[in-house]
């Protein structure tokens, strides 16, 4: 199945419909082929479900219109967006987006955040004597 693209922004919105009435999800104007959409943990994600009176959106835990994520809200929407929070840490790393009345299904991957960029090393101490020895911050930083 076709990504829909791993978003890194704090705040990122996915537009969900089904195309010509089809039983099956476009995402951000693929083809209605339910396609698995990549989210980062730690981040608003709004799914935008737009117009489709017969295909209610639910997000749950296990591919079944059963088991609602409790980070989605509100949860049976058809023409209106629908937050999705996960936590930075001990989030799913599986969700489904779920037809609530004909159970067909998209997956939704998260990943976890983002590693912050570690921070620069700082030389603390340098002494010179039969051998150099320097100590600094930090352990990933080749000298010269």
């Amino acid at each position: 199945m076709a990504a829909a693209g791993l978003c890194q922004a704090q705040f990122h919105t996915n537009t969900i419909t089904t195309p010509g009435g089809s039983y099956a999800f476009s995402v951000d104007g693929s083809l209605p082929v339910n396609p698995t959409i990549e989210l980062q943990a730690g981040v608003t994600n709004i799914l935008d479900i737009q117009k489709d009176p017969i295909h209610p959106v639910v997000v749950t835990t296990d591919g079944g219109a059963d088991n609602w994520f409790s980070g989605a809200d509100p949860q049976g929407v058809n023409d209106q967006p629908m937050s999705l929070i996960t936590p930075a840490i001990g989030f799913p790393t599986i969700l489904y987006y779920v037809c609530y009345y004909h159970v067909f299904s998209g997956e939704i991957h998260i990943t976890g955040p983002a590693s912050p960029v570690p921070p620069g090393n700082t030389i603390l101490i340098v002494q010179v004597g039969t051998n150099v020895v320097m100590t600094s911050t930090g352990t990933d930083t080749t000298w010269d």
